[in-house]
């Protein structure tokens, strides 16, 4: 049979064009993946709260899903360490350690030349630290400060060797590298971190006039919004510490009238419950607890956080029937703030 000459060509440009068809075919994938991971990346960014969202981590499941295709299907393709990279920082956003380990280490192995195996070694050494693997840890950190690599990544290695020093309770040495980090590292989110480090490790060390001194140092830097709520957070609790109870409740009272905060009301209610009680002035620490369990949560606030007074306490440490009225849908974390700030007339200066 005779083939039409117009059927030959369109068969010559459908076979030309299948190794382009192919590589968008991976390289959507691979889009797909990107697009899930930089959405989580910036959910945890621009989150006030320690724990990851589960709108994130959602993202970052979708994120391996994806990146793991690319993976199977196109093991050869130039997005290949890309993709691997990727699972390994998603594993690593979630907490997931010891399969971020096996994904970093993958890529030293497979991709040795891999523009991305300076950044995966850094979050490498995070990862170790968070398993326990202190030695290996070191080790790693001690080969990138000396190594010839772009300052984030030297200046995160000297972050995570201070951890280090701290993960063995030397606290003081801990600050000691964080100070140097102050002087000699120019990347402004380490100098954030490290200077909120230095004032959680003079808190730890139980130096409490020293660390409300260097918690109030951490707003002049370039902080994100989880760091600005440990650090203000942080010098109210010195502030107990301390036994200047009016400075601490006036602290957290101000913290509640920020929006970035509104995830951390229940925390701070209790800490200002806290102080109220310490200062003996039970009917205060009576109505922010009764102020609190207006507000439905999710789970009932721990209150083994709260020193309770024995006259609004029980034999096993919870609050009497008449402070455990039935919970209504929360009406506005302003509401809150306005409430409780009407409560507290004190003059005095905040951070």
């Amino acid at each position: 049979m005779k083939i039409d000459s117009k059927f030959r060509l369109l068969i010559l440009l459908l076979t030309a064009a299948l190794p382009n068809l192919a590589g968008c075919a991976y390289y959507n994938v691979y889009y797909n993946a990107q697009k899930a991971y930089d959405e989580a990346v910036k959910q945890v960014e621009n989150s006030s709260s320690t724990e990851i969202t589960p709108e994130a981590i959602a993202q970052f499941d979708f994120a391996i899903e994806k990146a793991s295709k690319v993976l199977q299907l196109y093991p050869d393709s130039r997005w290949a360490d890309d993709a691997l990279i990727m699972i390994g920082k998603s594993y690593y956003f979630q907490g997931n350690f010891p399969d971020a380990i096996e994904k970093f280490e993958e890529l030293f192995n497979v991709f040795p030349d891999s523009k991305f195996v300076p950044e995966a070694r850094s979050l490498y050494t995070k990862t170790l630290l968070n398993e326990g693997k202190y030695d290996l840890a070191e080790l790693e950190l001690n080969e990138i400060i000396d190594a010839d690599t772009k300052e984030k990544f030297k200046s995160e290695a000297y972050l995570s060797l201070a951890e280090l020093r701290y993960f063995r309770d030397d606290y003081y040495g801990a600050i000691e590298l964080y100070k140097r980090i102050l002087t000699d590292i120019k990347d402004k989110k380490i100098r954030a971190e490290a200077q909120l480090k230095i004032a959680e490790r003079y808190l730890e060390a139980g130096q409490y006039e020293l660390a409300v001194k260097e918690y109030a140092k951490v707003k002049n830097y370039d902080t994100t919004p989880v760091q600005r709520f440990i650090s203000e957070f942080g010098y109210g609790i010195c502030l107990e510490y301390l036994e200047d109870y009016d400075r601490a409740i006036a602290k957290f009272a101000e913290m509640l009238s920020d929006e970035d905060f509104e995830s951390n009301y229940v925390d701070l209610l209790l800490e200002i419950a806290q102080c109220w009680d310490r200062k003996e002035d039970y009917d205060q620490a009576i109505f922010v607890l009764e102020t609190l369990n207006q507000y439905d949560i999710e789970t009932p606030p721990s209150l083994d956080k709260i020193v309770i007074s024995q006259s609004v306490s029980t034999s096993n440490n919870q609050l009497p029937d008449s402070l455990m009225a039935p919970r209504n849908p929360i009406a506005g974390f302003l509401q809150i703030a306005d409430r409780i700030l009407s409560r507290f007339i004190i003059s005095v200066s905040y951070i």
